[in-house]
């Protein structure tokens, strides 16, 4: 098949870390809140549909058919062919992240040295999701990932990812000027906290999530300190729950 005819090409490793899964994808745009201080704020998804927030905030478009222009493509060649492109990339927490991409767009030129800690501070504001609003005002639930969904994951990788919560659990608690961070997904892979705040899930979006999904993360930002935009692509291994990231607990590649 042509697929398979791309990873023979590829040199597509066959093990555990190179496996295709479901993806959901997110994409994240710098904002300011309140029109005082930049905040990462969701603004649309990807679950083999599109869907939106609408203009007001206040819901989420009707999912449909994402088209994607000629152009659109020509502008993603170039991106990957001059920005910053890091494959399994091992780290464990958004700042070593951001620490590793920035050392590396430092080391090629991409990046001036003088204006590193605006970036990392840009990259590391906090991520606010759409479906925040909707349970600001409900009282926490809390519960085990295999009473929301056994289709979702079993049991083993959840409590290896720290995402079984018990009754007990406390709540658990982007380079980007003009540029893009991809952060893709991933199987198994490890945490950053080891508790989730099921408050601020949306258990019925939570359902529709195919077992082993993993999330990629696209951050889209606009800052005046940035005179040319900076872009990179980032792939983890193995996989992470990175808390905060995304709107639903499945672990970012």
């Amino acid at each position: 098949t042509p697929s398979q005819r791309v990873q023979f090409i590829l040199g597509t490793e066959d093990d555990d870390e190179h496996i295709p899964h479901d993806l959901f994808t997110e994409m994240d745009e710098l904002c300011f809140r309140d029109g005082e201080e930049y905040e990462w704020k969701e603004t649309a998804r990807w679950l083999k549909f599109e869907e939106d927030v609408e203009d007001g905030g206040d819901r989420w478009s009707k999912p449909y058919v994402a088209t994607l222009s000629l152009h659109s493509l020509f502008e993603l060649r170039s991106c990957i062919l001059n920005g910053t492109v890091m494959l399994d990339m091992r780290a464990n927490t958004l700042d070593e992240i951001a620490d590793m991409v920035l050392d590396n767009m430092i080391a090629s030129g991409q990046l001036d040295e003088s204006i590193r800690e605006n970036v990392r501070e840009a990259l590391l504001k906090r991520h606010h999701h759409q479906n925040e609003k909707k349970f600001s005002n409900r009282i926490p639930l809390v519960r085990s990932f295999a009473d929301i969904g056994k289709k979702h994951s079993d049991p083993h990788l959840l409590e290896r990812n720290g995402l079984l919560a018990s009754p007990q659990s406390a709540p658990g608690n982007l380079d980007n000027g003009k540029s893009g961070d991809v952060k893709g997904t991933g199987t198994g892979g490890s945490r950053e906290n080891s508790t989730v705040d099921f408050s601020k899930v949306d258990m019925n979006f939570m359902r529709k999530i195919p077992s082993g999904a993993e999330a990629s993360n696209v951050l889209v930002g606009e800052v005046d300190f940035l005179e040319r935009p900076i872009i990179a692509f980032v792939r983890l291994s193995p996989a992470v729950l990175l808390s905060g990231l995304t709107e639903v607990p499945v672990p970012t590649r």
